[in-house]
């Protein structure tokens, strides 16, 4: 059976209608695209987010461990390949629409890799025009398909944010090793300081040189000496402290000590 779209059309020639058939067997299976998604069910068994001990974890904490809760949990971990495979399942849903829709009004469209480039085209937003969809049916497609891409756009930059954003310890690493680095140069400073100050006052105290020609050029260089050290002084980096990591630390000593104290008793034989 087929079943007849009514579509106008603006042409340089005039304005009128052409008529679109569609087999009902085509328009069932893209009907039927969306069912695709169950396919999904197998990342989330592969990682292990369908196991009975995760429900009941969810249930200890009152948290509804759902398909959006599985899906926080596997693009939490794998980023990349979840928007990777999105992406190539997308648009390849979206070039077979297309394909459905436009191959009996349009010759372009009777090769699968020319919907696949509308497709393409369509989901980075760039819009070359070389080909188009002209039916009502394959407009809604490709426009599904660039909102679709704004959503993968949003997740991709959620994605890179994560792998990018330094965690707390990875901060700390950093501001010890920048203490560390201005402890260094304070010293070395320090160092120039008092050869300068040291120089000067043995220049001072030696009646054989100048006080005129040789002492004026050691007082400037002391001079700028203590300036490089007031100014690296000032220069000293900020260290944040997270309470939350002080006091996982401590804990973490205090169950030691416990465990510590827990072996000594038992071999003095008290517990």
């Amino acid at each position: 059976s087929e079943m007849c779209i009514r579509d106008s059309i603006n042409a340089e020639y005039g304005t009128g209608d052409f008529i679109t058939k569609y087999h009902t067997n085509d328009l069932i299976v893209v009907m039927m695209l969306p069912r695709m998604f169950q396919v999904y069910r197998c990342f989330l068994d592969l990682y292990g987010l369908t196991s009975v001990s995760l429900h009941d974890v969810g249930k200890m904490y009152h948290v509804d461990v759902d398909s959006v809760y599985m899906t926080k949990v596997l693009f939490k971990r794998s980023p990349f390949k979840v928007l990777g495979f999105f992406t190539v399942f997308m648009l390849t849903v979206f070039a077979f629409a297309i394909s459905i829709f436009e191959r009996p009004s349009d010759l372009d469209f009777q090769y699968f890799r020319n919907c696949l480039w509308v497709a393409i085209v369509t989901w980075t937003t760039v819009g070359f025009g070389d080909v188009y969809p002209t039916t009502d049916f394959g407009r809604a497609a490709a426009s599904l398909c660039c909102a679709t891409s704004l959503f993968n756009l949003a997740l991709l930059v959620m994605a890179v944010q994560d792998t990018f954003r330094m965690n707390t310890p990875e901060n700390l690493v950093l501001a010890t090793y920048e203490t560390r680095r201005w402890r260094r140069e304070m010293e070395l400073k320090a160092v120039v300081v008092m050869q300068r100050f040291w120089r000067c006052c043995m220049t001072a105290t030696n009646p054989l040189v100048p006080m005129i020609r040789g002492q004026w050029e050691k007082d400037v260089k002391l001079a700028r000496a203590i300036r490089d050290f007031r100014g690296t002084q000032m220069d000293r980096p900020e260290r944040k402290e997270d309470m939350g990591l002080l006091l996982q630390d401590t804990m973490l000593r205090c169950l030691e000590i416990s465990k510590k104290v827990e072996d000594v008793l038992m071999l003095q034989g008290y517990m």
